[in-house]
């Protein structure tokens, strides 16, 4: 029997230790009871809001909520959490520590860590691949922004690229539980797009697999392995079933969806409208910032300090010392093919270095493998900026134009760089290779990093202007004095980082080739390659995610405080009326949606007819209107007076939860009723496409003025009505139309909606006085909960059988 604690394993220990103590030493602020104000969490507490207080109130979960939009289905905003045995394995790792800060980076550590270990390095160089990988600057970036599920779901990539290299490398039963683990919980982080890149990475390693097993005549074996994959592959899925139907249940109407408009732009894919999707596309150039991180500017709001030149301008400009350090605390000094960016996606002066030994060094199968997915990655994060690539993939890569913000793809090339860099140093130190081939290889890879760097240094202010897009908004108002010094501090930027990277670059080299002429020992170069990795990455970390970005908690909840208006409008007793917040952006807020029903709000996947409403009748001119039919009963705009601030306003025009109509104008099809709903008066009229025309059949026009309808019990997903109709009357309901599983009932007799208006629930009332109830009841999202308990089962049984096993196999075979 075996010493289950062995060295090994207290190695291990050791290794996560050290990744615990580093991970709090950059996030120490959390020993203080601070947090970040991170602006998508902040964003989901605002949509969450109506969702979580009826939770907390009854004990119940809605599936549907009318804080935003109008209404929409609630899946995806907040709700029970499904039997998935895998959001509990990470649950595990994420919950005890900070959820939203600490826990995701360790998660990477550990997962890259798990990775290279499984591959044979030694605890030191995958502790160092686990750093490089963890502390990339586009993670510590969306983790100031609130992007956390993406987080997560970069974190536990690694662990699904381990689970594939084990199963092709013959380890059938450990690829297979890794596989299904590791792709089990990025999947239950329920971010797609990240998926999809994996997806991406994984399939080209598969296709190289195959290649060289054509080569090396090993066929059945590439089968066999690829076998495994699959089945890894549908224990991953089916625990996850219950958050993957409802996306793809939910796309179906989704912006992610195919419109029904002939006139919606060119989107004719089915997918997202191709301008949309490509607008965050990086520019060819801007690639560069994988090894110079402020090669384009670094951020739109980037704090440049007291000796900056924008700083001096201020000063020259008449503006007091004070206030000249408060703008150059946020200046636009990013000057990439972005709208804006919260920084650049940096993977490492040395990481880049070493990725180029490794094209030269390392074998052919991984090497391959993932330079051809890092031009993947960096290929299609180009966007619109290289249309013939990109275009094809919009239009007939499956499921590529379901997503937006193309630059994302650059996670595959800041996995696959420092991966093939972690392989590259294995080489150097632990393979036998010639010494002259590694002294060759190590003056090309220097050159095309160092060297490449020190030509912009030299040339850089020949060949770019440092101009952004934005700049002319300066100029044109007079301004001309603040582009010229943001230009003056873009260019320092840009030399100083280029400066930075050839001095990391000529740290690693110097050790590295100390070793080779046996002046250094291994242990004292590997520590200063590790060192250097680390400053390295941790100074561009701090730029974007530092200690001054904590705030108090008192200071957090700042953000949901209610305001007068707010305490205004909530006075009204009414159960249900809707509020349009113009003082800034309606559709980009969700901090209205905290304290109430609103027109506007925030979410990456709107229904699609409501985003066409906002296209149609709201960005190019408010339709009063239709504001009217959604019983916009408040009004929120920037007050006149000065001073500024908001005022808010009661529209007595607003229609109510329902009402009765006289007359219906049957149109042929959506082109018509988005026509149509541009000029009529909602209150007496309704348009209906042609499609729901024999719904109306038993309906004579006109309405009885004594006729009435009252919304007389309200929560999320279930709505009760009591009528009294003194003819077969027409009523219209101010709520969103939802093709599906919103079930009506008239007295408890099921009933038939149908829509109007566009995006309006409709349906014939008939004569008498009656009780109408809409209960929003998703069975196959239910159905599909019971799915994921029984998988959640098989699995949590397979695990613990393994775990038996590899027990019993390792730690007591007889000796």
């Amino acid at each position: 029997m075996k010493k289950i604690f062995g060295k090994n394993t207290l190695l291990h220990a050791l290794v996560i230790a050290v990744f615990m103590l580093i991970t709090l030493v950059y996030f120490y602020p959390v020993l203080e009871g601070k947090g970040l104000v991170q602006g998508d969490v902040v964003t989901n507490d605002g949509m969450s809001k109506e969702l979580k207080d009826y939770q907390k109130q009854t004990g119940e979960y809605a599936y549907w909520t009318n804080s935003m939009f109008g209404g929409m289905p609630a899946y995806s905003i907040y709700g029970p959490i499904a039997p998935n045995v895998y959001f509990y394995i990470g649950q595990t790792i994420q919950h005890p520590l900070p959820y939203f800060t600490y826990a995701i980076i360790l998660m990477a550590l550990i997962c890259f860590y798990i990775l290279l270990t499984t591959l044979g390095f030694s605890h030191v160089l995958a502790a160092i691949g686990a750093f490089a990988y963890a502390y990339g600057s586009y993670n510590l970036i969306i983790i100031e922004a609130g992007h956390i599920t993406k987080a997560y779901a970069i974190a536990i990539m690694p662990l699904v690229v381990a689970g594939f290299m084990q199963t092709y490398r013959g380890k059938y039963l450990f690829g297979l539980l890794l596989t299904a683990i590791g792709l089990g919980m990025n999947l239950a982080q329920n971010h797609i797009q990240i998926t999809y890149y994996i997806a991406l990475t994984m399939g080209v390693f598969v296709l190289t697999e195959f290649i060289y097993s054509i080569k090396e005549k090993a066929l059945p074996r590439f089968a066999k392995a690829t076998g495994i994959i699959i089945i890894a592959t549908i224990l991953a899925i089916i625990p996850n079933i219950y958050d993957i139907f409802y996306t793809y249940d939910y796309g179906k109407e989704s912006t992610r969806s195919k419109s029904e408009l002939t006139n919606a732009s060119s989107n004719t894919t089915g997918g997202l409208d191709k301008d949309y999707a490509f607008m965050w596309s990086y520019g060819k150039m801007e690639t560069f910032t994988l090894l110079i991180p402020n090669f384009n500017g670094g951020s739109s709001n980037s704090e440049l300090g007291d000796n900056s030149n924008l700083y001096q301008a201020f000063k020259n400009n008449g503006f007091p010392a004070q206030q000249a350090k408060e703008y150059a605390k946020s200046a636009p000094t990013y000057w990439g093919e972005q709208p804006f960016t919260s920084g650049p996606v940096y993977a490492g002066a040395i990481i880049c270095f070493l990725f180029i030994l490794g094209l030269m060094i390392v074998p052919g199968r991984p090497k391959w493998w993932l330079l051809s997915v890092a031009i993947l990655g960096i290929v299609m994060a180009w966007g619109k900026n290289s249309l013939i690539i990109n275009d094809f993939l919009f239009h007939y890569l499956p499921g590529y134009n379901k997503f937006r913000t193309v630059s994302m793809s650059l996670v595959i090339p800041s996995f696959a760089l420092v991966l093939l860099a972690l392989m590259a140093l294995k080489a150097f130190f632990e393979e036998k290779i010639d010494k002259n081939k590694i002294q060759k290889s190590m003056l090309i890879a220097l050159a095309s990093t160092a060297g490449v760097a020190l030509i912009f240094l030299l040339i850089g202010g020949s060949i770019f202007t440092y101009e952004a897009h934005g700049d002319a908004q300066y100029s044109s108002k007079g301004a001309q004095w603040f582009v010229d010094a943001l230009v003056a501090d873009r260019a320092s930027m840009f030399r100083m980082d280029a400066l930075r990277t050839i001095f990391f670059i000529l740290v690693a080299f110097g050790a590295m080739w100390l070793y080779l002429k046996s002046k250094l020992t291994k242990t004292i170069a590997i520590s200063i390659i590790a060192g250097a990795i680390v400053l390295d990455m941790w100074l561009v970390d701090t730029r974007y995610l530092n200690a001054s970005d904590f705030k108090s908690k008192q200071a957090i909840a700042s953000n949901t405080m209610e305001s007068e208006i707010d305490m205004t409008i909530k006075q009204d007793t009414d159960l249900s009326y809707r509020v349009f917040n113009a003082s800034g952006n309606p559709f980009s807020d969700s901090h209205t949606s905290y304290f109430h029903k609103s027109i506007g709000g925030y979410h990456g996947a709107k229904l699609r007819r409501y985003q066409e409403i906002i296209d149609n009748q709201f960005s190019k001119g408010i339709n009063t209107k239709v504001l009217n039919m959604l019983n916009t009963k408040y009004f929120i705009a920037p007050s006149q007076e000065q001073g500024g601030g908001s005022q808010v306003q009661r529209n007595v025009a607003a229609l109510g939860n329902a009402w009765f109509i006289d007359t219906l104008k049957t149109v042929q099809n959506a082109d018509a009723e988005m026509d149509a709903i541009s000029k009529f008066e909602p209150a007496t009229t309704a348009i209906i496409n042609k499609e729901f025309a024999p719904m109306v059949k038993s309906w004579q026009m006109g309405h009885d003025s004594t006729s009435t309808i009252k919304l007389v019990e309200y929560k999320p997903d279930y709505l009760k009505y009591e009528a009294d109709a003194k003819k077969v009357e027409f009523a219209v309901f101010s709520e969103i139309y939802y093709p599906r599983y919103w079930h009506v009932t008239v007295d408890g007799q099921k009933a038939e909606n149908f829509r109007v208006n566009y995006i309006l629930r409709a349906m014939i009332v008939p004569q008498g006085k009656h009780v109408i109830e809409f209960k929003f009841i998703p069975q196959p999202w239910l159905t599909a909960r019971k799915v994921a308990l029984w998988g959640s089962i098989l699995v949590s049984l397979l695990i613990l059988m393994y775990i038996g096993y590899f027990v019993k196999t390792k730690y007591f075979k007889k000796d």
